[in-house]
């Protein structure tokens, strides 16, 4: 993958955006529809950006320069649609790992330089015996949830790519922010699928074992 040298930014407070799955932000603040003015001007395949996570303490300086967590996923947006009022509607969709290092910025938002973070060598019997034990996790969520886990079969195709799998799998099943950060932040295939099925694990935990079914009001 060709990454820029250099990219806009969005951060933005308890949020991490994971690889994988599109996600839908609404971009309201002046600056951001700046931000969204200039990559409307790219070509489609160089509306690169990234969406860091805002530290502990960025309420005081929201609107300056708040300290942002320097690993974050390098996204593009898909699509960019107009809103009222001047607001878009943007889809992005993280594609990569990636370490920030901001630099002086002459336009209303902040860029920073990137650095791609490739995963580390791991074990490839043991991310097998990880993807097998996650997916036999998930056909357990399906079940519980019925009807509505047939939306995940969306997230089962070509379970022959690990990575792309877990992170999917990630992206839609990990709801606490702090795990979401340290899953981005995995280098290793093998420690993301333990921190996969040990969310898997306690969803599992909060079904109704004596009804034998989903129970909503407690995911």
């Amino acid at each position: 993958m060709e990454m820029p040298p250099v990219v806009p930014l969005f951060p933005l407070p308890d949020h991490v955006l994971l690889l994988g799955l599109p996600r839908v932000y609404r971009m309201f603040e002046p600056r951001y529809r700046t931000l969204v003015d200039d990559l409307i001007g790219r070509d489609p395949a160089q509306r690169w950006l990234a969406l860091p996570r805002l530290t502990v303490g960025w309420e005081g300086d929201y609107y300056g320069q708040p300290v942002f967590h320097p690993h974050a996923a390098l996204a593009k947006a898909r699509s960019i649609r107009p809103l009222a009022n001047g607001e878009w509607e943007v889809i992005v969709e993280g594609v990569g790992r990636c370490r920030l290092d901001e630099r002086p910025s002459l336009h209303p938002y902040r860029i920073a330089a990137v650095e791609a973070l490739a995963d580390l060598p791991d074990d490839p019997g043991e991310i097998d015996v990880g993807v097998a034990e996650v997916l036999g996790l998930v056909a357990r969520v399906r079940a519980g949830l019925g009807p509505r886990g047939d939306a995940l079969a969306s997230l089962l195709v070509n379970t022959e790519d690990a990575g792309g799998l877990v992170d999917r799998l990630g992206s839609a099943l990990l709801g606490d922010v702090e795990i979401r950060q340290t899953f981005l932040e995995a280098r290793r295939l093998t420690d993301r699928i333990d921190l996969l099925r040990d969310g898997l694990a306690q969803v599992l935990r909060r079904a109704d074992p004596g009804r034998g079914k989903w129970d909503p009001s407690t995911n």
